[in-house]
């Protein structure tokens, strides 16, 4: 606080002598001092978007790989697309569900709300939304080609006896 208190009165010093000076106009002080103020909140945001990003990182088993996943609570959301970073947790977090369950998993090729939450907010760790939807896709083709060799399988099995009964 001590600091924010020195870096005031700096800016304060800094503007009045700036209102003096005949080159500069005073409402273009002002303008100036709003534009630094202004950066300095907007550091402030970004440090507590870090913070509360960096705090709600856990890890997770998902197909015998552990991956780093981001929950952050939704009250802790610092950002403009707080909607769609909701909807992207509780999405991932149904997948896990059924993952756990051994149930199927159904994931769309194409996961737009990625996208749209990496145009909102630049700054948003989404790579770890990305990584995580990765894995449940490839334990939805793994899980669906040992499907299909399940199938298959009882089927060679028969051409295999045939063919042993017609040797014999």
């Amino acid at each position: 606080m001590r600091y924010f208190l020195n870096l005031f009165a700096f800016v304060i010093c800094i503007l009045s002598m700036l209102t003096c000076s005949a080159q500069i106009a005073p409402g273009s002080a002002i303008e100036l001092g709003a534009g630094l103020g202004r950066g300095i909140v907007g550091k402030i945001k970004d440090g507590k978007k870090k913070k509360s990003i960096e705090s709600s990182i856990s890890e997770h088993e998902i197909n015998g790989s552990m991956i780093k996943v981001l929950r952050v609570p939704e009250n802790k959301i610092i950002s403009d697309a707080k909607s769609y970073i909701v909807r992207i947790q509780n999405q991932l977090d149904s997948y896990y569900e059924l993952y756990k369950n051994n149930e199927h998993l159904t994931i769309p090729y194409y996961y737009s709300d990625i996208n749209t939450l990496e145009a909102l907010d630049k700054d948003w760790a989404t790579e770890y939304y990305e990584n995580e939807l990765k894995e449940y896709r490839n334990y939805e083709q793994s899980s669906h080609r040992q499907k299909s060799i399940s199938k298959t399988a009882p089927k060679l099995q028969r051409e295999q006896s045939k063919k042993e009964l017609l040797i014999v």
